[in-house]
Formats: structure tokens, C-alpha cells, sequence
């Protein structure tokens, strides 16, 4: 009887042990899926700021082209 309660224990505390590495195991999936959606998002914002940057720098160039070829025809 008694080495029955005993392996019913162990058993147990097995099964709790695996529970628990499971936790963590989902845990540290979770914080991993986390760091790479915000490398993902700060990619994604340098990509837009560079993008941005991009267009400001190809509207200054038409604007002066524009002013240019109206200071010629005048």
C-alpha cells in the first residue's frame, strides 16, 4: 500500500515537472515571438522613415526643377 501512494506521488510530481517545463518552454516561445515582432516593427518603421525620406528629397528636386524652368521662361 504504501509503495503504492508512493509511485502515485512520484507519478505526480513527474507529471508536475512536465507541466512546468512545458510552461516554460511556452514562455520563452512567447518571448521570442515578441523580440522578433519588434525587430520586425522597427525594420518596418526604418523602412518608412527611409521611404519618407526618399519622397521629400525627390519632391525638392521637381520643386526646384519647376522654379528653374520658370525663372528660364521668364
Amino acid at each position: 500500500m504504501q509503495s503504492e501512494e508512493a509511485t502515485k506521488k512520484c507519478n505526480q510530481s513527474e507529471e508536475a515537472k512536465e507541466k512546468c517545463n512545458a510552461i516554460r518552454r511556452s514562455q520563452r516561445e512567447v518571448q521570442c515571438n515578441q523580440k522578433k515582432l519588434e525587430r520586425s516593427t522597427m525594420q518596418s518603421e526604418e523602412a518608412m522613415e527611409k521611404y519618407n525620406a526618399i519622397r521629400r528629397s525627390q519632391g525638392e528636386v521637381q520643386s526646384e526643377e519647376a522654379r528653374e524652368k520658370c525663372n528660364q521662361s521668364e
